[in-house]
């Protein structure tokens, strides 16, 4: 029931790695990413500040999970203090691995990184009314596209601390799996990312003389999002056989294998324009 929840805070230590892994390929061969993302160079954004949030977060994840396990296992950390036998164990280690890495996050980052990384999220949430697309709120958005695993564990995480005062952990895992406000989460958090890249997409398409790379590329976007919906169709509508409707998920599943592999078009096609 607690693997969901230390696996989003896993992944957020795993994107920090591979942002630093990917800044320290850009610093080696002289690639000036701090302007192509248009981050001001008085911002301390390097592989090697990238690399220590990272390690310290996973530091934090370690201690954490394995304080969880020999508590489970062995009652050797918390379980020994009478008082705390009322409460959930695995929601206190959970919720404390998130709060401390939360709080890392903010003594880490600046004022300055804060009201950059405020600007993109609030461009890139009003669906890209605010003026032309910039390429690091392509990026961004491109990137939300892909974390469906990540995004699942959100809503999960969500509904394991709804029921932070139930013992039975795998009672909370039965209702969070199961449950329709789980799925109805999960549905519009998978496909608001999508919606970002069609806004961005019709918007470059306005913006600039490329129009048929930008309306291909929204497209593509759009039978994503029908994708997912299809995909999400457990019981078939009325009028449908089962058979049917596998037979249309099955051509969903098609279409996503097209849409992965074109996912690089965004940035081939903005390359290209520069």
């Amino acid at each position: 029931a607690t693997i969901p929840v230390l696996r989003l805070s896993f992944m957020m230590n795993l994107t920090a790695w591979l942002a630093g892994a990917c800044a320290l390929v850009f610093e080696r061969y002289k690639i000036n990413y701090l302007f192509l993302l248009d981050i001001s160079p008085d911002l301390e954004v390097s592989a090697m500040s990238l690399l220590n949030y990272a390690s310290v977060q996973t530091g934090v994840w370690i201690v954490f999970s394995f304080c969880f396990l020999a508590d489970m296992k062995f009652g050797a950390v918390l379980q020994s203090i009478p008082s705390i036998h009322s409460f959930s164990l695995a929601h206190i280690y959970s919720s404390s691995v998130l709060l401390v890495q939360f709080f890392i996050t903010s003594s880490w980052m600046t004022a300055a990184h804060r009201r950059l990384c405020s600007r993109l999220f609030l461009r890139i949430f009003c669906f890209s009314c605010l003026g032309e697309v910039s390429f690091a709120e392509n990026v961004l958005a491109d990137v939300l596209t892909s974390l469906g695993r990540p995004l699942k564990d959100v809503a999960y995480t969500a509904c394991y601390f709804r029921h932070w005062h139930t013992s039975q952990d795998r009672e909370v895992r039965r209702i969070c799996k199961n449950s329709a406000w789980t799925s109805s989460t999960v549905q519009f958090l998978l496909l608001l990312p999508l919606l970002f890249r069609i806004a961005q997409c019709y918007r470059r398409r306005r913006d600039t003389p490329d129009k048929f790379r930008h309306s291909l590329n929204c497209g593509k976007y759009i039978l994503a999002v029908l994708v997912s919906l299809l995909t999400s169709v457990s019981v078939p509508p009325k009028g449908l056989t089962l058979l049917q409707l596998n037979v249309i998920q099955t051509l969903g599943a098609g279409l996503s294998f097209f849409e992965t592999v074109t996912h690089v078009m965004p940035v081939m096609t903005w390359s290209e324009g520069r």
